[in-house]
Order: structure tokens, then C-alpha cells, then sequence
């Protein structure tokens, strides 16, 4: 069985939800930007942090 594939709609739904509360801009670039991607594309995440104030503790 393969593993399941990550498409940038996914990442959308659940990885930048997932990162929002930790980052004060998410971006995504590479070939995903323009939507010239395909089954064999990884997806390419830029985080800036907020401050370590301003984020909720992890743990």
C-alpha cells in the first residue's frame, strides 16, 4: 500500500491551520506557487515565527 499523497490542497486544509497560531506569515512557493505541480512535486513551506511571546507553549 503506498502512502497517502499530500496535495497542496491538503496542506492548505490542514498543515497552515496547523502552523497559523506559531506564524506570522505562511507561504507556500516552488512549483506549487503557480500551480504547475504534479503527483511527483513536494511542497515547498516558508514560516516566519512570531515572537516566542506571542505563541501559544508547546508541550
Amino acid at each position: 500500500m503506498s502512502p497517502p499523497t499530500l496535495t497542496i490542497d491538503r496542506v492548505r486544509e490542514v498543515v497552515v491551520p496547523a502552523l497559523r497560531p506559531f506564524a506570522s506569515r505562511i507561504s507556500l512557493y516552488g512549483s506549487v506557487a503557480p500551480q504547475e505541480y504534479d503527483a511527483n512535486s513536494d511542497v515547498d513551506v516558508l514560516v516566519d515565527l512570531r515572537p516566542t511571546s506571542e505563541r501559544p507553549a508547546i508541550g
